[in-house]
């Protein structure tokens, strides 16, 4: 901004030095006026010199002194707080737009003291990349100094760095009979003692999984399944001695169903009919196919009654029949089958 006494009214041209050279100063609003504002600085505007040129009523003019603009560095986006694994390494990055020449020094805080940061790499860049974390990095305040080529220097916004439990052993899904206990277990390491928590999906939330022993431990035992816990979502929970956690992604558990009565073998006169039975548990929707041995193949069973059925009764038996072999094949709604033991089927006169 420029004031000028005189025979009024002023016209006024700001220039900007190029070279030896004064040339007219465009970049900006104002610049035919007494106060100039120019558009917003980059590192190109840095150290450029800047004057005003005043004309009166009378054709008179008289130059300004020469000003210099100088640039400092700004800082367009912060570093942000990271929470990381343990044993992962954390990043850190900073855009700063300003002069050339811009130095970083990364800095963490001890006690009240800054100090500058080398557990990593990029310590003296935009972008800070630590060591692989320990509990020693855990609560850390980090932040940077920017310096550029005039001297001038901008501090960061502190970060903080939080080290979470990372898990080394990850439970898998289980398939397992009716009846039957599943076995899910974990391992982790983090910052202090490590306590873990199992948890089921309700539909809507997670909660604590209380059907089993261990729900408070890295290996987790359930009770003797149902077909009501077929498809149950299952996590561990790592809470860590900073009482920070982590969780590992679902698994799933799928009860297969079970045979809890095996058919029996069948002794029956000649012309007479023959029952099998088998009792069976798993989820819904069970279906049944009865088969016979015929030479080397299995075959399904067309005729009698309850061939697709828990309860089979054959046809009357020829005595052509004796000696034939029985099984049962049960299917459950979600594909997985079980196969009963092989029975005998004996024709007597």
């Amino acid at each position: 901004k420029v004031g000028a006494s005189g025979a009024a009214p002023f016209a006024y041209q700001w220039q900007y030095l190029s070279g030896s050279t004064w040339r007219p100063f465009g970049a900006g609003a104002g610049y035919t006026t007494a106060a100039l504002t120019t558009f917003p600085t980059t590192a190109m505007f840095n150290g450029v010199q800047l004057r005003a040129v005043v004309t009166d009523v009378n054709g008179l003019s008289a130059a300004s002194n020469a000003a210099t603009l100088t640039v400092t560095p700004a800082i367009l986006t912060q570093p942000v707080s990271q929470t990381v694994p343990f044993g992962s390494s954390a990043t850190f990055g900073v855009v700063v737009g300003g002069g050339p020449n811009l130095t970083y020094q990364w800095q963490y805080l001890n006690g009240t003291t800054w100090k500058p940061f080398g557990a990593g790499t990029g310590y003296n860049a935009a972008t800070l990349n630590t060591f692989a974390t320990t509990a020693a990095f855990d609560g850390v305040w980090l932040r940077v100094v920017i310096t550029d080529g005039n001297g001038f220097t901008v501090t960061s916004n502190q970060a903080r760095l939080t080290v979470c439990p990372a898990f080394t052993i990850l439970p898998v899904t289980q398939t397992v009979a009716s009846g039957s206990k599943a076995t899910f277990t974990v391992a982790a390491q983090g910052v202090g003692s490590i306590c873990f928590k199992w948890q089921y999906w309700t539909g809507s939330a997670w909660a604590l999984f209380n059907q089993g022993n261990g729900i408070f431990e890295p290996t987790l035992t359930t009770w003797a399944l149902t077909p009501a816990l077929n498809g149950l979502q299952l996590r561990a929970e790592a809470i860590a001695g900073n009482g920070v956690t982590s969780f590992t992604q679902p698994v799933t558990l799928t009860v297969a169903p079970t045979i809890n009565t095996q058919p029996a073998h069948a002794l029956v006169p000649v012309n007479w009919t023959a029952t099998f039975t088998v009792a069976v548990s798993g989820v819904p929707n069970l279906t049944y196919q009865w088969q016979y041995l015929d030479g080397a193949n299995w075959t399904p069973f067309t005729t009698g009654t309850g061939y697709d059925a828990a309860i089979f009764t054959t046809v009357n038996n020829p005595l052509a029949n004796n000696g034939t072999q029985v099984r049962a094949v049960i299917s459950d709604g979600q594909g997985l089958t079980v196969t009963s033991k092989t029975v005998t089927l004996t024709v007597i006169l």
